[in-house]
């Protein structure tokens, strides 16, 4: 008996442990039949961009299914996303319902508070607290990489882009934005923005690395990067995959550091013939008449197939120029006969015409196959020999002949009588001077308007004289 009574103590004792364990996690906030309980953490502490996750349960304590739903109020800025969304209840059962707030790295640091509710209606529901506190690490990845495009081809994150050959000009462009959000947002300073395309050269032994001139991002700012530029190396292996790897880094003005990294795929491909020129080289491009010109040549087996008959030519028939050589090339490129080097040389004619020429170069493979072929422009100049300069010859001066002095007769020296005669001037008595006449027509002048006043007078007085009478 005493252990019957002992065993009842001890299930009492549960029950009550139990009960109490489920009133003290409900809530005390319920309104009808819906009620919360068995939550599973509702205050969340962690760093930017952190996800958080808990549960509860939903029990209906009345005597019909409700069907809930789940929202929340608060917690401005985060997303809560629940798992469902919304149940039907049945009556006196009991559900588990789990939720997540999600944070990103761009929202702002400090506490988020809300509630997460369960309703039926305004008749019934519940809901309970949730708390977030988010805090930025001494690392925190503020800058984000997007909108990354190989080739004119946008690829997401570990996307593989397809396909590139051997040689193949490649240009990937990106963006670089700022997570930040407010307007006292710190500025991400010194960005450095590297893009490694890696083990892709040297017969995969190393890398190729670009780097972008550093910048600097305000608050939501973004820039563009389009400035990485390569060509896929002759000796990529056939259909390999090779990792594509883009980091940004910078440091706020409180010297918190913030990276971000962007990693997707580039594959190869080779076709199964493919010779090619790698190196066709004309020196000098402007030649003269007479002088050498060198080729520098180098074939490349870029296929997948090794060709024990690869060729090529040169051609120009104007200036005499050709050659042709046949080869052996291996595909594997670490053999020696991964490719083939040549230097031809060939002499200008000495009568070719002046202009500009192309020399065709062709390459094949099984002997005659084109796979390639380019065309070269050079310019010949044809200079004409410089004649020796005649000696100008010195003129002949002849001397002028003395001019004859013209006779002139002298004239007799003049007698002193003939002066004497020609020096008279004294006047002879008995002769009449002629007379001064400008003064007798002067005076006569003189005497005319006088006279001519004279009678102005007389007619004045008369004219008056009159007046006075009558």
């Amino acid at each position: 008996m005493g252990i019957g009574m002992n065993y009842k103590i001890l299930l009492t004792s549960a029950l009550f442990i139990i009960i109490l364990a489920v009133l003290v996690t409900a809530t005390s906030n319920k309104v009808g039949d819906i009620e919360i309980v068995n939550i599973q953490a509702q205050n969340f502490t962690g760093t930017l961009g952190t996800d958080f996750s808990g549960s509860f349960q939903v029990q209906n304590n009345g005597t019909q299914d409700l069907a809930v739903t789940f929202d929340r109020t608060g917690l401005s800025g985060l997303e809560v996303v629940f798992s469902p969304g919304s149940r039907t209840v049945g009556a006196g059962n009991t559900d588990t319902i789990n939720f997540e707030i999600r944070t990103d790295p761009g929202d702002g640091a400090g506490n988020y508070s809300g509630t997460l509710r369960a309703t039926v209606n305004s008749s019934h529901y519940d809901y309970f607290d949730a708390n977030v506190e988010l805090f930025r690490s001494s690392t925190t990845d503020m800058l984000i990489i997007e909108n990354v495009n190989i080739e004119g081809v946008r690829v997401t994150e570990n996307q593989i882009a397809e396909s590139f050959r051997p040689d193949y000009p490649m240009d990937i462009e990106l963006d670089v934005r700022s997570l930040f959000t407010e307007t006292d947002d710190p500025t991400i300073k010194n960005i450095e923005v590297t893009v490694k395309i890696e083990d892709i050269e040297d017969r995969g032994t190393d890398d190729i690395d670009m780097d972008a001139v550093e910048f600097n991002l305000d608050s939501r700012e973004s820039k563009n990067l389009d400035e990485f530029e390569f060509r896929i190396p002759y000796d990529v292996e056939d259909n390999r995959v090779y990792d594509v790897i883009i980091t940004a880094k910078g440091r706020d003005q409180e010297s918190v550091r913030h990276e971000a990294e962007f990693r997707a795929g580039l594959r190869t491909i080779k076709d199964k013939n493919d010779v090619r020129f790698t190196r066709l080289d004309i020196i000098p491009l402007t030649v003269e008449c007479g002088e050498t010109l060198t080729a520098d040549i180098q074939v490349t087996n870029l296929g997948t197939s090794d060709e024990s008959e690869a060729a090529y030519t040169l051609k120009n028939d104007m200036l005499n120029i050709f050659a042709r050589e046949t080869f052996e090339l291996k595909s594997d490129s670490n053999s020696d006969k991964f490719e083939f080097n040549k230097l031809h040389y060939f002499d200008i004619p000495e009568d070719a015409l002046p202009g500009t020429y192309t020399i065709l170069a062709k390459a094949f493979y099984e002997s005659k196959k084109e796979t390639d072929s380019e065309d070269i422009r050079i310019k010949v100049k044809c200079s004409k020999p410089e004649e020796p300069e005649e000696e100008e010859e010195e003129p002949i001066v002849i001397p002028d002949e003395p001019e004859e002095e013209e006779e002139t007769a002298e004239e007799p020296p003049e007698t002193p009588e003939e002066e004497e005669k020609e020096t008279e001037t004294t006047s002879q008595p008995g002769r009449i001077e002629s007379a001064d006449t400008g003064s007798l027509l002067e005076n006569k002048a003189f005497l005319a308007a006088a006279i001519i006043f004279i009678l102005a007078i007389a007619l004045l007085i008369i004219y008056i004289l009159y007046l006075l009478m009558f």
